[in-house]
């Protein structure tokens, strides 16, 4: 039960007049930078299993483990697929020249 005077928005117009401002988790979703196997595979074209088994080989970028996750950079894999694919040692290679020799 609303107490105080305060008018409250309800789809209508905000308090002061203007229109209302959805709240941050109503706004459309932000893409992820950084994505599991099973989006990653898909990503670039291959099931998850054929994902798995490129990681297994090194014929893909190099993944992030975060806690039990193991996850795949998203502005990372479009670079990959632009640089049209190369293997792991490749990829990082140039990586490595793209970011003046440091790793990324």
């Amino acid at each position: 039960m609303q107490t105080d005077s305060t008018p409250r928005c309800r789809g209508g117009s905000a308090p002061d007049g203007s229109a209302p401002r959805p709240p941050d988790a109503l706004t459309p979703a932000a893409e992820p930078l950084l994505i599991p196997a099973s989006v990653a595979g898909p990503l670039c074209g291959r099931s998850e299993a054929s994902w798995w088994r490129d990681h297994a080989a090194g014929r893909c970028p190099r993944p992030v483990r975060i806690g039990g996750s193991t996850l795949w950079r998203v502005e990372e894999l479009r670079r990959w697929i632009e640089a049209r694919c190369p293997d792991r040692r490749s990829w990082e290679a140039m990586e490595a020249a793209r970011n003046g020799n440091g790793r990324h």
